[in-house]
């Protein structure tokens, strides 16, 4: 299952709407009164959440590029195969996923 596509913002402090306008999530205030100011701040992390999902997959496929080849140098140390060529071009790689 996936979610409504982003980017999702706040509308008239508690309504959360898609890019086309629609409404996909309403807030309110933990104890059921309108406490405005909790009700804005539940709206505006709730309307975030597309932009830090995608924050997270990026990350994550940094995480896994570094990784891997992390797991790479260490297999050719450990084999003997040791080739500083070899190594420069994996710490660019490992470079290159930086941000």
């Amino acid at each position: 299952m996936t979610h409504t596509k982003g980017p999702w913002e706040v509308r008239t402090g508690e309504f959360i709407k898609d890019s086309e306008g629609k409404a996909i999530a309403y807030c309110q205030s933990s104890n059921g009164t309108r406490n405005v100011d909790e009700v804005h701040a539940n709206a505006r992390l709730i309307a975030a959440a597309p932009e830090q999902q995608a924050t997270i997959d990026r990350l994550e496929a940094e995480r896994t590029t570094r990784v891997e080849a992390l797991l790479s140098i260490a297999t050719e140390l450990e084999m003997g195969d040791y080739n500083p060529k070899s190594l420069a071009d994996r710490a660019r790689l490992v470079a290159k996923a930086r941000p």
